[in-house]
C-alpha cells in the first residue's frame, strides 16, 4: 500500500494499490514513513517534589 502526499495541501496518506491509480495529479510519493516516537513523557508523580 502506497504512502502519498499531496503536493498542495501537504497531507500524507496511505491508500491501497487500486485507489492510489485512481487518484489525480496531485499526489506524488511520500519520502519515508514517520519517524516512531520513541520517547514518552515523563508523567509528574505526586509524591515527588
Amino acid at each position: 500500500m502506497p504512502r502519498l502526499k499531496n503536493k498542495v495541501t501537504g497531507a500524507v496518506v496511505t491508500v491501497d494499490d487500486a485507489l492510489a491509480e485512481k487518484l489525480s495529479r496531485d499526489w506524488e510519493p511520500a519520502d519515508a514513513k514517520p519517524a516512531r516516537r520513541t520517547t514518552r513523557k515523563k508523567v509528574a508523580d505526586p509524591d515527588e517534589e
